[in-house]
């Protein structure tokens, strides 16, 4: 353990002294702009287009608008975007905005980082209708253990709840907190549903309106889930305590998806996400120049480096699923 620690300490300084881990607001003030403007024009459309078919792909554009904002959240949460004083501030505005806690997603978000696909610690991978492993597939009960059989082609489907998943769990999460400001977290993700539900209904007939919003969080949650899923879906399963350190426990569980800068705009630069969980306070605007860094590093020092092309990373998860459910038969 000692001896990664000092690899770690080693490759750190490589990463300091290039200066990717300093600080700077231009980046998100173009992204949240562009994002910006990406929502009014879909307000516009649903104001202006009377055409259902046109709704409904505006559906899907809200729905990719949604998915930036989401990833801007998860930079928040990392403390990339502002200091950590403001984090009540940006969660307060987008439990408004998007309708889930910043505050529930930090508090599962930080232990995932801290365990990655560490069974019993990582909550990533404690997820009732799907099994990461022959261990997690064999455990599985009643109607679970039926979806667990087939998890491969229920994955995506399963995905258009997403949302409405995450909106559930930040419920539950302020409920049962004692933050100070939980019932005013609360009102913002009701006032969320409540606007969102007048918005659609002040322009779209109550049929169309009811399209809007399925198509809406379905290709929402399908989004998130697609593009959280190669981080670290099919990658080993460990037992706490397996792995010699840090460096070791975020190598080994960890996958790169490669693609250029269609997939890093897609994914919010998570395809990067070995040199997120080293550093997940680097911003996203220098993940791709450390990437470069780290993969020469593990290369160099006989390190595992997990980085794959969009097919095959798609590929690993969806195998994965398939071998653990055939495990079941």
């Amino acid at each position: 353990m000692e001896n990664h620690n000092r690899l770690f300490s080693e490759l750190d300084a490589r990463i300091r002294v290039q200066g990717l881990l300093n600080w700077s607001p231009y980046f998100y003030i173009f992204s949240m702009a562009v994002t910006a403007v990406l929502i009014a024009a879909s307000f516009f459309m649903l104001a202006y287009v009377h055409n259902f078919w046109l709704q409904l792909a505006n559906a899907l554009l809200l729905a990719f608008s949604f998915g930036q904002l989401g990833f801007f959240l998860h930079d928040v949460g990392h403390g990339q975007v502002v200091g950590s004083r403001w984090h009540r501030w940006m969660g307060m505005v987008f439990s408004l905005i998007l309708g889930w806690s910043l505050s529930w997603w930090i508090n599962k978000h930080n232990r995932h980082h801290a365990f990655p696909n560490q069974e019993g610690k990582d909550p990533d991978i404690d997820f009732g209708p799907l099994a990461f492993s022959k261990e997690q597939a064999g455990r599985k009960k009643g109607a679970m253990r039926a979806i667990v059989r087939h998890q491969a082609a229920l994955f995506v489907p399963m995905l258009m709840f997403e949302a409405w998943n995450l909106r559930a769990a930040s419920i539950r999460f302020l409920i049962h907190s004692r933050m100070k400001e939980k019932y005013l977290l609360l009102l913002f993700i009701i006032l969320h549903v409540v606007l969102y539900g007048w918005l659609l209904l002040a322009f779209l007939p109550v049929t169309w309106a009811i399209a809007f919003a399925a198509v809406h969080w379905s290709a929402l949650g399908i989004y998130l889930g697609l593009s959280f899923a190669p981080n670290h879906k099919g990658m080993p399963i460990v037992q706490p305590g397996s792995l010699k350190g840090f460096l070791e426990q975020q190598l080994r569980t960890t996958r790169n998806m490669r693609g250029g800068l269609v997939i890093d705009m897609l994914t919010g630069g998570l395809n990067y996400q070995i040199e997120h969980h080293l550093w997940p306070s680097m911003q996203r605007r220098s993940l791709k120049r450390a990437a470069v860094i780290v993969e020469e590093f593990c290369r160099m020092h006989g390190l595992p480096y997990h980085a794959v092309s969009v097919k095959e990373s798609y590929g690993e998860i969806f195998g994965n699923f398939s071998k653990v459910s055939a495990s079941m038969k």
